[in-house]
């Protein structure tokens, strides 16, 4: 227990506030194998884990395994630096908002509107809430909007002698969530952070309580 231990051990299998030894269990733990809440080891597992193999709250290390930040060349982490596969799901960067405005607005300020695109003879045929309207598509973006399909998007106009001219396309902003593919995705991050979780408990938390707080019982032995 923490109370019992010796502020410095050092030795073999060394139990300490500070322990050093092949086998180190203390509050900051150096060792070939070391337990603590700072664990430096070439097997390591703590709070912060810093070593060959790494596993905890926080792991720097070759192969880590960390509920939060993990740093390292593999493994797994909420969220994972270098080549640690981050299993914490994400929505992305921000949503870039734009103003959109109606049709008949933005024929009259140049503002965005959305609209849809549909291929016609000799070129493309322009849709407001689903109404054909008097546009037509700048030659510039056809190579833009042949990739886009049927979709929507938004544009900006400008008027020209010949009427309004689409002279600006963006897609629009949509959530990741809007797309099946990323619950499915997020499905499977969260069970291996689940899995994670249940690694970290048995290899770090168990051993720390017992090595620490000397408790025993159902969640620890």
């Amino acid at each position: 227990m923490l109370s019992r231990m010796r502020w410095l051990d050092v030795g073999d299998d060394a139990h300490g506030i500070i322990a050093v030894g092949r086998v180190a269990t203390g509050v900051i733990a150096v060792g070939q194998t070391a337990w603590g809440a700072i664990a430096v080891g070439q097997f390591a597992f703590g709070l912060l884990a810093v070593g060959q193999v790494a596993v905890g709250g926080a792991a720097l290390g070759t192969v880590v395994v960390a509920l939060w930040e993990g740093w390292g060349l593999a493994g797994f982490a909420a969220r994972g630096r270098g080549l640690v596969v981050s299993l914490l799901p994400s929505l992305g960067p921000p949503l870039e908002h734009v103003a959109e405005v109606p049709f008949e607005q933005a024929a009259g300020d140049g503002s965005w509107t959305r609209i849809q695109l549909q291929a016609a003879q000799g070129g493309f045929a322009v849709f407001a809430d689903g109404v054909h309207v008097p546009a037509r598509l700048d030659g510039r973006l056809a190579r833009s909007a042949s990739t886009r399909g049927p979709s929507f998007a938004l544009a900006r106009l400008r008027t020209s002698p010949h009427g309004l001219v689409v002279d600006a396309l963006r897609d629009v902003p949509t959530s990741r969530a809007a797309d099946p593919r990323w619950w499915a995705t997020w499905g499977v991050q969260l069970s291996g952070l689940l899995i994670v979780g249940a690694l970290v408990w048995w290899s770090v938390v168990r051993p720390l309580a017992a090595g620490w707080f000397g408790v025993q019982g159902v969640f620890f032995d």
